[in-house]
């Protein structure tokens, strides 16, 4: 979630002001109250993703990194934002369009 007063358990926080000022931008652009917002670390090439597995210890952490190359790569491979569920234990699922 990207949401204002500047604190986060995981968000992307963001300064009141500034967040009304892009809430405002978005919904004159897209016209929705719901718009996609995908952040990675980095480009999730297979090269980034092998060293990211590399450099983390915690099996949780590299379950993400899969994650989210695979949502990156659905991503590049067709240009379209993919559909991202969350299923019950809590792991991003994919579904490419």
């Amino acid at each position: 979630m990207v949401h204002g007063n500047c604190v986060t358990i995981g968000c992307l926080p963001i300064e009141n002001d500034p967040i009304e000022e892009l809430y405002l931008l978005v919904g004159q652009a897209f016209g929705k109250r719901t718009i996609p917002i995908h952040i990675f670390p980095r480009p999730m090439t297979s090269e980034a993703l092998a060293s990211l597995l590399s450099t983390t210890a915690s099996p949780e952490t590299q379950a993400l990194w899969r994650e989210l190359a695979a949502g990156y790569e659905a991503f590049e491979s067709s240009k379209r934002v993919p559909t991202v569920d969350v299923d019950d234990s809590g792991a991003y699922v994919v579904r490419p369009r």
